[in-house]
């Protein structure tokens, strides 16, 4: 099962700085400074929490050996670690550079369609990308869908209330529903 020595303590991770992916954006300043308390595996687990993972899933995919666990060990090392001040700092930090790539991406998208207006030599070109443009601020009407069909098919069937039904009218259509 589990040491007495942790996982968190034990191996050469505790000093070993982690080798950052280039999906980042900060400074190699900024993550040496901070990345300095942060063993490999702890920067692992943040990453993992930080692109959706839960605990427990972050913890086994950094710690195999914690896959032969009981799940309520397993939940308690991973609730442990991510409570880490410097893990959850890192865990925020990481999204933080999510939220700013994503919305990155949407100014590139609109810095693009701004540029197709500007030099598209077809009028449709450009009256394409100022309706998508428009789209994307919020400057067009709400879409109205109609869920109902020109027929009636797809419109409710009105619910009878049985208990107001006269006993004749039961047996009416009691009779003609056996006759089918």
């Amino acid at each position: 099962m589990m040491n007495d020595k942790t996982d968190l303590d034990n191996d050469q991770d505790n000093a070993n700085v982690v080798q950052l992916s280039s999906w980042t954006k900060t400074s190699q300043h900024d993550i040496n400074k901070n990345m300095k308390k942060l063993t490999g595996r702890q920067e692992k687990f943040a990453r993992a929490i930080a692109e959706g993972k839960n605990q427990s899933e972050a913890y086994r995919e950094v710690y195999s050996k914690s896959c032969s666990w009981e799940p309520e060990a397993l939940h308690n090392r991973a609730y442990e670690l991510a409570k880490n001040s410097d893990v959850l700092v890192r865990i925020k930090e990481l999204r933080a550079e999510i939220i700013e790539n994503a919305a990155w991406k949407r100014q590139e998208s609109i810095q693009l369609l701004i540029n197709i207006v500007h030099t598209a030599v077809r009028d449709s070109d450009k009256i394409r990308a100022i309706r998508e443009l428009n789209l994307m601020h919020g400057y067009n009407e709400p879409v109205k869908i109609d869920h109902t069909s020109s027929d009636g098919s797809m419109s409710p069937k009105p619910v009878i209330d049985w208990s107001k039904v006269s006993e004749s009218a039961l047996a009416e259509v009691l009779a003609a529903r056996i006759e089918r």
